[in-house]
């Protein structure tokens, strides 16, 4: 089973790799477009797409994880199970809520814009971008029986490559159209409607139609799993995006644009080790199903020492480098420098904790991943409400990077305690060492321009890519070419 589990770990995380590489590149440069229109654009445009995403993982319901959680029980079942009655019973409440909640958007939004003599643009705009709701929300559903079903390769191409792609394509076309924030945002949200199109293909294709045999698992025992993750799903995408809205209310639709902007980098790494934690999932859950505890430990060490491999150089260079990537925006966006070195630090500790939460889950205790996003998003708010008015958009990137240190601590806290999983293992050190040699001296001593950066990201690379290779038995990288080389 150890072996199995590690070489689907191995194939899953390739896939995630590969999409999150076209995600972090298309992200980068739809944030680098809006850009372009100035800070009070780029800060209701981020601000609009915050809610929009915390509005369309509410909307979901937990139910993607349910999927993951609950598929290999229904698989396991007679004939086969029945994926389309689990199916079924994870879709029909998220489109109800889906739907209601865009309902509620745009009410709420055409109230607000008829009763205020003086309505902000995000009012005007929310009521087109709304409707994006429900079709994010059941392209994360459908994503997520996909994977149940024993398949990355759909969120892969769909939520990783398709989607960011198509939404450059058409926001470029929009910002040569147009200059109508409303046109931005339609150009921003079609591509998920065609999304969750394809996503159901997707389900379909993998089987999740199947409904020949007998249904296992039960709607009670379905929701008593997933009600909790429901909860903790809306308030960890609030402690990922509510940081951007907190800014545009308390300090102004610039500060707001300028974090949104630079904080598009931490994004591409929480994407990351996103991608990552989300592609080990099901050979996590069905290590804990088989109470395989080896496997499931040795999956956990491999896929944090992944992540720490991919994020810590990342972040290092963010740390030091952290004034010409904001420029590499616009130099209006020079003044977001400070903040995205202290969000880097965050991203760091997260990375370092591995897909710990995804453990948490795998093992069945939503309720206390609940208990941890909501003390992280409490504290998220409570600071931000009071550093924010002294400290602006740093005192935001101190309030990120303590709330989301302190969910890893009690992810790690609980799963230690619960199941005696422990993400860090001493070839997680080797990887530190790893991205602090290959990064720290080169950055430091090269100067502060883009030819600064390119110069010391082709050396780092070349040293780190050197530290992958003589250490890849170590970190049980997938490079059998490389280790067949060694070998000679």
């Amino acid at each position: 089973m150890t072996t199995n589990a590690t070489t689907q770990s191995k194939k899953d995380s390739g896939l995630a790799l590969v999409g999150a590489a076209a995600s972090t590149v298309a992200n980068f440069a739809v944030a680098a477009l809006v850009a372009l229109d100035g800070k009070e654009t780029a800060g209701i445009f981020f601000a609009t797409t915050a809610i929009i995403s915390i509005c369309s993982k509410i909307s979901s319901l937990g139910a993607m994880t349910g999927l993951v959680y609950f598929m290999p029980n229904e698989l396991a079942g007679n004939n086969g199970g029945n994926p389309k009655h689990l199916l079924a019973l994870a879709v029909k409440p998220v489109i109800i809520t889906a739907g209601s909640i865009t309902a509620l958007v745009i009410a709420c939004s055409l109230a607000l814009n008829s009763f205020l003599s003086n309505p902000s643009s995000i009012v005007e705009v929310l009521p087109i971008a709304a409707f994006a709701i429900p079709a994010w929300a059941l392209m994360a559903t459908f994503l997520g029986s996909t994977r149940g079903l024993g398949t990355m390769l759909p969120t892969v191409s769909i939520n990783q490559i398709f989607r960011p792609t198509a939404q450059l394509i058409f926001l470029t076309a929009a910002v040569l159209l147009s200059d109508s924030l409303t046109i931005l945002l339609s150009a921003w949200a079609l591509p998920l409607g065609i999304g969750a199109l394809l996503a159901w293909l997707a389900t379909h294709k993998a089987g999740g139609s199947s409904n020949i045999g007998t249904p296992v698992v039960a709607k009670s025992d379905f929701w008593t799993y997933t009600k909790p993750r429901a909860v903790s799903n809306g308030f960890q995408i609030m402690l990922e995006r509510l940081d951007v809205i907190l800014v545009l209310w308390l300090a102004g639709e610039a500060a707001a644009g300028i974090y949104g902007a630079v904080t598009r980098y931490i994004t591409a790494g929480n994407f990351l080790i996103a991608s990552i934690a989300q592609a080990n999932a099901p050979s996590l859950r069905k290590t804990v199903k088989l109470g395989d505890k080896a496997a499931g430990q040795k999956v956990l060490h491999q896929t944090t020492n992944w992540m720490v491999l991919l994020i810590w150089p990342f972040a290092l260079f963010l740390l030091t480098k952290a004034e010409t990537f904001a420029e590499l925006l616009n130099k209006d966006f020079i003044p977001g420098a400070q903040s995205l070195q202290i969000i880097a630090i965050g991203l760091m500790v997260s990375a370092l904790a591995g897909p710990i939460e995804i453990m948490l889950l795998m093992i069945g205790r939503s309720k206390r991943s609940l208990l941890g996003v909501s003390v992280a998003l409490f504290l998220d708010i409570g600071l931000s409400v009071l550093l924010i008015p002294h400290f602006g958009i740093e005192g935001a990137a101190i309030a990120w990077s303590i709330a989301i240190a302190t969910q890893n601590l009690l992810a790690a806290f609980f799963v230690g305690s619960l199941a005696r999983y422990y993400s860090v293992s001493k070839n997680t050190m080797l990887a530190i060492v790893g991205a602090c040699i290959a990064v720290l001296p080169i950055a430091l001593t090269t100067p502060a321009t883009f030819t600064g950066l390119f110069l010391s990201l082709g050396v780092s690379g070349i040293i780190w890519l050197a530290w992958c290779f003589f250490f890849a038995t170590a970190f049980d990288l997938p490079l059998d070419a490389v280790k067949k080389i060694k070998e000679r």
